[in-house]
């Protein structure tokens, strides 16, 4: 990355509002619900999306000496998040600069970031030990995981695991996944999961719900960055995202919006 470039991101992003607060700064998560029907097309361009809060995500804390040499003392490639509900869904979407979109493995229900590119939600209820792991690639592929509990994670390969029901997404590429030999600039995503899916394993969500918890992460790879670069939001301390004592609470409430579509 240019360094011209790299300082358009860094002045964007807090114009755009997105929140860059370290952890301990910022208590929760703002979930703002939208009486506007969200079209599922990956471009995040409902007025509703506008007016939700707005997150940026920060490299791990901590990092092995030759990665932080390879890849600078600033977050090389930026992503941000923005959350929204409604009576059925929790909608999230993405924003993520990327020079170079990776996805390997063209299937779902994969480990989607052994094979390029990934955005992971990382959704838990405090009350009880099960938490969700969906990941999203370039390509608009989706894993959905139910962890039996934090001490299993890295045998989740052992448990049969079944797609979430209704779990969605969408993907709109600015550049072509996979071609190495181009510049590409970004790609953003819509994904909904259902209320009564997650409810299934906690309390449910709705307008001042209480007990839910979030954490999403990013695995960058391509030959715009000079290694593969982890970021997250909330940050985290390493380079292990399944540290649910790090996930943020979700703060579900109602907001006025209008419901026109605005250009991209």
């Amino acid at each position: 990355m240019t360094g011209l470039r790299q300082i358009f991101w860094l002045f964007l992003l807090p114009v755009a509002g997105c929140m860059m607060h370290p952890t301990p700064e910022l208590q929760k998560v703002i979930v703002k619900k939208t009486a506007a029907t969200i079209q599922l097309d990956g471009s995040l361009n409902e007025d509703s999306w506008r007016h939700a809060s707005c997150y940026s995500f920060l490299r791990p804390r901590s990092m092995a000496a030759d990665r932080l040499r390879q890849l600078g003392p600033v977050l090389c490639e930026s992503a941000t998040v923005r959350l929204l509900f409604d009576e059925e869904y929790l909608y999230i979407g993405f924003e993520l600069e990327d020079g170079d979109q990776v996805a390997r493995r063209d299937r779902d229900q994969a480990p989607q970031w052994k094979y390029g590119d990934v955005v992971e939600i990382f959704l838990k209820h405090r009350d009880h030990p099960q938490y969700f792991e969906f990941h999203i690639t370039p390509l608009g592929r989706k894993t959905s995981l139910l962890i039996p509990a934090c001490g299993m994670w890295e045998l989740v390969d052992y448990f049969p695991q079944q797609a979430m029901p209704g779990f969605e997404v969408a993907v709109w590429n600015d550049g072509t996944v996979n071609n190495h030999t181009d510049r590409d600039r970004s790609w953003t995503v819509e994904a909904r999961i259902p209320l009564k899916e997650l409810a299934k394993y906690g309390s449910p969500l709705q307008t001042g719900a209480t007990g839910w918890t979030v954490l999403f992460a990013r695995h960058n790879y391509g030959n715009s960055i000079a290694a593969r670069e982890p970021s997250s939001f909330p940050q985290c301390p390493g380079l292990n995202f399944h540290v649910p004592e790090l996930f943020l609470p979700l703060d579900f409430h109602e907001i006025k919006e209008n419901t026109g579509i605005s250009p991209r």
